[in-house]
């Protein structure tokens, strides 16, 4: 990693996280492995690969221009229904089982799969997910504005043998996206596979409304921050080639697809709802709000309205229903989990460290620098207190923060998913986090209704400092020690989504 800060700099505020940032380098100088741990080694997730890489991009540009190339590589230019593979798209996963290291157990779904994703040359390489080709253009965007605009005519050869330059790429993104966007201006597609992910999105397990039942996931489904992200990377692709054909009509796409978000999304006090089905507005507050706050359409709004969108989404998340002593829970803890005695992949008990972050570059965006802060230290003490930098954090309903427990026989937990360790979801977060630590770069001065809400919010909220790293396990609260398990999780999972898709069909 370039090193303006050095190693030992970084490491005094995340100890190992210089080492775990450069284990995450893949050996084929493709960017960014998604980890070094047991499930996600030696693969290219689209979505990790993308945000990692722009999270990144002001201070390691080899890793952006490795990562750039590799999914132009793997992008598609074909029609495949197995594989949701369609010209211009990015792609979801990329697993090759030759170097891939698992045990039998792990490598079972895939054999399972084999013919329904359409493995071939024991390869996987999926296109299920709606948000990785927005990335992917937000992610040249930056680094063509900021670092090297000659990156758009560098050639790329892709799996198929098609040669074209990344400007070529990213147009074909960008219209994978306008023909994904329907007339009410929401972007969105119907699951072409049965036996794809049901959710194509960060959150990929489940979404339930508060009743407890499932989201349509066989109709056409949005997302919020599908939607946010594909307006801003229209809107990008209008700032990067203001010359193309296409330009004009990507701006006011995207400036459509914007007001779609806050006219079809926000409920009466202005925060943004989590996705839409068939049904309607899903009613579970989700951290994926703040997610939006990070794009530049916010820009193009008035500043009542934006005090009224950003300071519900802003007061949502940093009330008692999110904000933990280790980051924000992915959904509120003031609904039921779905899935009974379980804690869901996405659930109100995981705190994901990267989906914290994102929040937190979206306060930075709007200047409310102090609460990015405290986000921040809630991260960084929560990633010192686990170790190993894990997918997530489970913390229960109560304040307590679950550890993984040494001897099999202590009490136990099940879960959908264990946390995966080293995983660049939290180390490129770690990083970023430990370098603002040592640089303190400017702040630009704030409008009187970021330095209200930023006022207001603070007097409600706890005040964490960020802690030394040997007593960071005293900063985040009471911790309890139980020995995580998935079976039984695993068996109510498939038992609830068989029960709601008997329900969906017959309702059909």
């Amino acid at each position: 990693m370039p090193a303006s800060n050095s190693s030992y700099d970084l490491d005094t505020i995340l100890p190992g996280v210089t080492e775990a940032y450069a284990a995450l380098r893949s050996p084929s100088r493709s960017g960014l492995q998604t980890s070094t741990g047991s499930f996600y080694n030696h693969t290219l997730f689209g979505r990790d690969a993308s945000m990692a890489a722009k999270f990144v991009s002001d201070f390691d540009h080899d890793i952006v221009v490795e990562t750039i190339i590799a999914l132009a590589e793997l992008q598609g230019s074909q029609y495949n229904s197995r594989t949701q593979e369609q010209p211009g798209r990015i792609h979801h996963e990329f697993r090759d089982f030759r170097t891939w290291k698992s045990t039998f157990f792990e490598r079972i779904p895939f054999i399972v799969l084999n013919q329904k994703w359409d493995i071939r040359d024991r390869r996987l390489l999926s296109y299920f997910s709606l948000d990785t080709t927005s990335s992917y253009i937000r992610l040249v965007h930056k680094h063509a504005t900021r670092i090297d605009r000659a990156i758009l005519d560098r050639s790329t050869t892709n799996h198929h043998g098609h040669t074209q330059t990344i400007e070529q790429s990213i147009v074909a993104a960008a219209e994978w996206i306008m023909d994904k966007v329907n007339d009410r201006g929401l972007v969105g597609e119907w699951r072409r596979n049965p036996w794809s992910l049901p959710f194509q999105t960060f959150q990929d397990s489940l979404y339930a409304r508060r009743d407890r039942s499932l989201v349509n996931y066989t109709d056409f489904t949005t997302y919020v921050e599908v939607q946010a992200l594909a307006a801003d990377a229209l809107y990008d692709m209008a700032h990067l080639l203001p010359r193309h054909e296409k330009a004009q009509i990507w701006r006011e796409t995207a400036l459509r697809m914007h007001q779609s978000m806050i006219h079809e999304f926000s409920n009466e006090d202005g925060f943004l709802a989590s996705a839409i089905d068939s049904r309607g507005v899903v009613d579970v507050a989700n951290v994926s709000a703040g997610w939006t706050l990070n794009t530049s359409l916010w820009d193009e709004m008035s500043i009542a309205d934006r005090s009224h969108h950003i300071g519900a989404i802003v007061e949502r998340l940093f009330s008692s229903g999110f904000l933990t002593n280790v980051g924000l829970r992915t959904r509120s803890r003031m609904v039921p989990d779905p899935v009974k005695h379980s804690v869901d992949y996405h659930g109100s008990e995981t705190v994901w460290p990267m989906f914290s972050f994102m929040v937190v570059e979206g306060l930075r965006r709007h200047r409310l620098y102090e609460l990015a802060q405290q986000l921040e230290n809630r991260i960084i003490n929560g990633l010192n207190a686990t170790g190993g930098f894990p997918e997530f954090h489970i913390v229960r309903r109560n304040g307590s923060l679950i550890l993984p427990a040494k001897s099999r026989f202590s009490p136990t937990l099940q879960v959908h998913m264990k946390p995966e360790q080293n995983i660049a979801f939290s180390v490129v977060p770690g990083v970023v986090m430990a370098r603002r630590s040592i640089e303190l770069g400017g702040k630009l001065a704030q409008l009187p209704w970021q330095a209200e809400l930023e006022k207001r919010v603070l007097e409600k909220i706890k005040h964490i400092d960020r802690a030394d790293p040997s007593s960071a396990i005293d900063a985040v609260g009471p911790v309890v020690h139980l020995h995580l398990r998935r079976w039984s999780a695993g068996l109510r999972t498939i038992y609830y989504f068989w029960k709601e898709k008997r329900r969906i069909d017959k309702n059909s």
